[in-house]
């Protein structure tokens, strides 16, 4: 993608929506240029008029002005991104209005306007869909991903039905990393911060052979201390370390013609996610760490990711149009170790070793525009398979889980674009999808329920896209699109069930605005989802178990853009508003607590009407980022502001976290003459205590609690 921006003097007339899109607006899609090749399934890029002012993203597979994508999508740049503070998928959050990146032990589930997944167990994939540099990432144990040497992101919200499958019913999230250029150019820096954090980032590139081959290498180093106390044995717990390594090489041997041949390694270990304390000193064990950031487990705290991947990206243009190929393997292994009752009596804990691999193969093929008409069409297929290895609990009699669970998905998609008019253009696509999934269950406990036999299921869905849009003027449209998202049924692993739970299905309808300047950007939609069949996790007094909600209506709307008043000061910010409630859920069950500490298990619960699980009402994010070249040097200061109120973390809504407001800061100093950078920052400068992993049992509410207030600074080079 590129981001063609520059600034123009807007018409007074545009003076008024300008300033409403400062407290209104967050399309952190800034005013820079930037350039990187974003996936090979895109056609040539659009071609503004030069003195545009145009975000370019490619949320429908080949490359076009966001004002001209008939769906919500937010585009942000790397200088958002690292500005804001934000250094992993996890804190995307801080600056994508309605998007929600919640943690359910070491599990990352993203939740976009109330759509987010019910089930951890292997095989079961997220229903927002994470990509990088075009590579589909099933795994939620490794969704939370280090962003060293990030280009751009873009996050579309609503249904991926048609061009994006994959069970993306809640939307996408698109990563892309810098890609290797022609010119060499360095980028490294080191940071130090609060609890010992050590962070290191390099980026290298260059040609091997001029116009025709070139390498680059991104990686990352971080070591961080645990914020959490120890009060069984002192000292800290819940360290992170995490180290990535990243390689490409891009062989152009004509004009038409580009291969990117990738590979990957990273290993993640963040103890923190199960450093659990017991919220409100709900634990049938001794209430012994009860307080944010006390921990008393006898049970050390593990969670370790590690994965690699390598993949072949090919794309040729000819006269009518772009071919692309993405091939990508990918292998990935999980170790857990987890305490569940947050107490130093030996209760509830458990310990999972998961390895998981997979496989995907994409074809696509994206038109020349022939007249008024052009086309995209592909096809798709995946392989996973993946494992508990075993799962072993102790709920408070020993459960050993051994399964394997395999799925097959192949689909076939097509989607057109008619410009009815000079100004009026209707989009139409389609996507249809098999897949099939395949259970066994070996060895242990589970012996004992259902043997060794072989499970099988298949689906078959299409799902449509219909979309008008109608340009008033050049920049500025509105539009209305219907579209249909499928999450195939699921094996629930740690139920050792036998049937899966039914399929999810979406219908989706959003109307929106857009409207792009050199002034200011600002983008609105509202939307309504019929949303049935919803794979929700029931509270069964151990391991939550899987099942069907009956429905669900989400509907609400988004506002967000950006504002420059001058060519050294912008503003960015959104506001989203969430209606979103269980429809038809009539046989819930939820756990109660009892006198002296722990839950009971109630079923036959009636929670229609309720908000549904990670879904607020409403939140909002407001950034601010000035940036000055003086003699002595440039100095640049950012700020973000993010807040949510009362968030649901279970299907009752008896367990919250808390409305808070997060605020991270940056002070940058270049100096004159040089390729140095000095900048120092602070996160969570509010010092909120944020829940960013739960587990809910018999035994109690367990909880941990993402870093307090830190600050740090750090030394870059580039050239």
């Amino acid at each position: 993608m590129t981001i063609h921006v520059s600034i123009r003097n807007g018409r007074l007339s545009t003076i008024v929506f300008a300033a409403l899109s400062v407290c209104m607006a967050s399309s952190p899609a800034v005013a820079q240029t930037a350039s990187n090749e974003p996936t090979p399934a895109q056609a040539s890029e659009v071609e503004p008029t030069p003195d545009s002012s145009d975000i370019v993203v490619t949320a429908q597979r080949r490359s076009e002005r966001l004002t001209d994508v008939p769906v919500s999508v937010t585009a942000l740049t790397a200088e958002t991104i690292v500005s804001s503070g934000v250094t992993d998928t996890y804190s995307l959050q801080q600056i994508t209005p309605g998007l929600r990146m919640e943690r359910l032990g070491g599990y990352t589930q993203p939740s976009i306007r109330g759509v987010t997944a019910g089930s951890t167990n292997p095989g079961s994939e997220a229903n927002v869909a994470i990509y990088v540099d075009g590579i589909y990432q099933p795994n939620q144990a490794a969704n939370t991903i280090d962003l060293p040497d990030v280009a751009r992101v873009e996050v579309s919200k609503g249904p991926q039905g048609t061009l994006f499958g994959r069970n993306a019913t809640g939307g996408a999230i698109q990563i892309f990393t810098r890609e290797p250029e022609y010119k060499p150019s360095v980028d490294m820096q080191v940071g130090y911060g609060s609890y010992n954090d050590l962070a290191v980032k390099a980026f290298v590139t260059a040609p091997l052979i001029d116009d025709k081959l070139a390498f680059s290498v991104s990686g990352s180093y971080e070591d961080m201390d645990g914020w959490n106390h120890d009060l069984l044995n002192g000292g800290h717990v819940g360290d992170i370390k995490s180290r990535l390594i990243r390689g490409k090489l891009l062989f152009e041997p004509a004009d038409n013609l580009k291969f990117v041949l990738g590979g990957q390694y990273s290993r993640r270990s963040d103890d923190s996610l199960f450093a659990y304390s017991a919220l409100n000193g709900n634990t049938i064990g001794p209430k012994t760490a009860v307080e944010p950031y006390d921990v008393a487990v006898n049970t050390k705290p593990l969670t370790n990711t590690e994965s690699y991947n390598i993949s072949l990206r090919g794309s040729v243009n000819t006269k009518v149009g772009t071919i692309s190929s993405l091939t990508a393997y990918a292998k990935t292994q999980l170790d857990i170790a987890a305490d569940g009752d947050a107490s130093p009596a030996q209760i509830i804990s458990f310990t999972i070793d998961s390895p998981d691999k997979n496989f995907t193969q994409e074809l696509n093929f994206a038109s020349e525009k022939f007249g008024r008409f052009s086309f995209i069409a592909g096809l798709f297929y995946y392989r996973d398979d993946s494992s508990y290895d075993p799962l072993i609990g102790f709920f408070p009699a020993p459960f050993v889980n051994y399964a394997n669970v395999t799925t097959r998905a192949y689909a076939a998609y097509t989607e057109g674009t008619f410009q009815i008019t000079d100004k009026l253009t209707a989009i139409a696509g389609v996507r249809y999808s098999h897949e099939k999934r395949t259970v066994q269950y070996v060895g242990g406990d589970a012996a004992t329920f259902v043997g060794t036999a072989l499970h099988e299921k298949s689906y078959n869905a299409a799902t449509p896209r219909l979309s008008l849009r109608y340009e008033f003027e050049p920049r500025t449209d509105i539009y209305a699109t219907y579209s249909k998202g499928f999450k195939s049924g699921v094996y629930d692993l740690n139920g050792t069930a036998t049937t899966p739970v039914n399929p999810e299905k979406i219908d989706a309808y959003e109307v929106g605005f857009k409207t792009s300047h050199g002034l200011f950007d600002l983008n609105l939609a509202g939307y309504y989802y019929k949303y049935s069949n919803l794979q929700v996790q029931i509270n069964s007094g151990g391991f939550d178990l899987l099942t069907n909600a009956g429905a669900a209506r989400n509907y609400g709307f988004d506002i967000e853009g950006a504002f420059r008043p001058t060519h050294d000061l912008r503003f960015s910010g959104g506001f989203t508003y969430l209606h979103a409630r269980y429809h038809d859920y009539t046989n819930a069950s939820i756990l109660v607590p009892i006198p002296g500490g722990g839950n009971a298990t109630v079923s036959g619960v009636d929670l229609s009407g309720f908000k549904v699980t990670r879904a607020p009402t409403w939140t909002l994010n407001i950034g601010a980022n000035y940036e000055h070249e003086f003699n002595i040097g440039t100095i640049g200061l950012a700020g973000n502001l993010y807040h949510t109120d009362d968030v649901p973390l279970e299907q009752s809504g008896r367990v919250q976290q808390k409305a808070y407001t997060l605020v991270n800061s940056t002070l940058t100093f270049k100096p004159a003459n040089t390729n140095f950078r000095f900048s120092v920052w602070g996160k969570n400068l509010s010092d909120e205590k944020v829940i960013q992993g739960s587990f809910f049992t018999g035994a109690g509410d367990q909880v941990s609690y993402a870093p307090p207030r830190t600050f740090g600074g750090s030394i870059g080079y580039a050239f």
